[in-house]
């Protein structure tokens, strides 16, 4: 009778033991079902750090910081999030530290601008390392290019340039992507012009655009917004000539955010002086310069040999953090501009053949920009180079 008793006892014990393990188990799978990804994110706990490739209250910076306020709600695990400048050589600095020092760890995250232009010019101060950097995203954006309606007894169109040759085109240096992408489309359009070179900022060649002394500038989409638009437009000193194309390497497209300015996308353009788009180095060169600096002008990047799962999640942070409520409400009211983010494998390759361009259309950039300005490929301390004359 007692060892009937105590068998019984080990049976409730064991039935006891196995309830309480599946109720555990249970509740581990709930929680895991609240928070889908959490247990296992590769960021759970860890804190994420944001480099800057330049110095703090630039535009990059200013949209660095902007990211780094909302992209710990949507990368799994919910980091920290800390900004880190490391300005200096034009960007290079901390694009080659990233490459060349930076652990391979995922925890490291580059927000750089201008190291794709670096890269087209074989520029020496940026390491050919940086071709190894993991692809995260790329933040695409365009310019527009404008110019004033009095020139040479006035304009209606772009294509009125045609028969206009003494005017003057304006820009801070001739190795600039900025400039390039104007003197370009303007060549290859067969537009006759003249090139000033080397305003200390675009702020100040905006000044000498508004006193006539120059007659053309290209700007990014949000400074045409906030400082163009408004009045040299809406007073019809000014008007639109094109939009930089976006280009995925097999079509150009308009940007989304272009949907209501009254001008055409350059290839457009170009298409209604020619059958067909060229054939040549000045079009090839053009176009990579192009991406350089519209679908590259911002990259997000980690250092080479990063876990793939840190990848993965980052790459799905941003396409997320693009369409997030909160971080368009921010980007509205802080940078004007709500920034998109490309994070398909898609654009990774086309990053891989944009950061190891072809030597060829290093060649021609050098002699190109040489034509202009003889001393531009020199390195030149600092982010700006001093103003030279016309």
């Amino acid at each position: 009778m007692r060892a009937l008793i105590r068998l019984r006892l080990v049976w409730i014990r064991t039935v006891w033991i196995r309830t309480v393990r599946a109720l555990l188990l249970a509740g581990a799978l709930g929680l895991t079902a609240a928070h889908p990804g959490r247990a296992e994110s590769f960021y759970q706990g860890k804190q994420l750090v944001v480099l800057v490739n330049f110095a703090q209250g630039g535009p990059t910076d200013a949209e660095a910081r902007l990211l780094a306020r909302h992209i710990a709600r949507v990368v799994g695990g919910n980091p920290t999030v800390l900004v880190q400048n490391m300005d200096g050589s034009n960007g290079a600095l901390a694009a080659n530290w990233l490459a060349k020092v930076a652990a391979p760890d995922g925890l490291i995250v580059g927000y750089f601008s201008g190291i794709a232009t670096l890269r087209a010019l074989s520029d020496p101060v940026l390491s050919s390392d940086v071709a190894r950097l993991a692809f995260v995203a790329a933040s695409p954006s365009f310019g527009v290019t404008y110019a004033r309606t009095d020139i040479a007894g006035g304009i209606k169109r772009p294509l009125d340039l045609l028969q206009r040759k003494d005017f003057w085109i304006g820009g801070l240096r001739a190795d600039s992507d900025r400039d390039l992408r104007m003197r370009m489309q303007l060549d290859l359009l067969g537009i006759a012009h003249n090139y000033q070179t080397g305003f200390a900022s675009i702020a100040e060649a905006r000044q000498a655009f508004q006193r006539g002394e120059i007659q053309l500038l290209l700007e990014p989409l949000n400074a045409y917004r906030a400082a163009i638009e408004p009045g040299l437009v809406a007073s019809r000193t000014a008007m639109p000539l094109w939009l930089d194309p976006l280009d995925d390497g097999e079509t150009f497209s308009r940007s989304l955010d272009a949907d209501n300015l009254p001008a055409l996308i350059f290839t457009d353009v170009l298409t209604q002086v020619r059958p067909a788009l060229p054939k040549s180095e000045l079009f090839d060169a053009w176009r990579l310069v192009n991406q350089m600096g519209t679908l590259f002008q911002r990259i997000v990047v980690t250092a080479p040999g990063t876990p793939q799962p840190a990848l993965e999640e980052l790459r799905k942070a941003f396409v997320q953090l693009g369409q997030d409520a909160a971080f368009k409400d921010d980007a509205q009211k802080s940078i004007k501009i709500v920034p998109s983010f490309a994070a398909d494998l898609k654009t990774a390759g086309l990053f891989q053949r944009i950061a190891d361009p072809e030597p060829r259309l290093q060649s021609f950039l050098k002699k190109y920009i040489a034509q202009a300005s003889p001393d531009a490929v020199k390195e030149v301390p600092g982010d700006v180079p001093p103003k030279k004359g016309p």
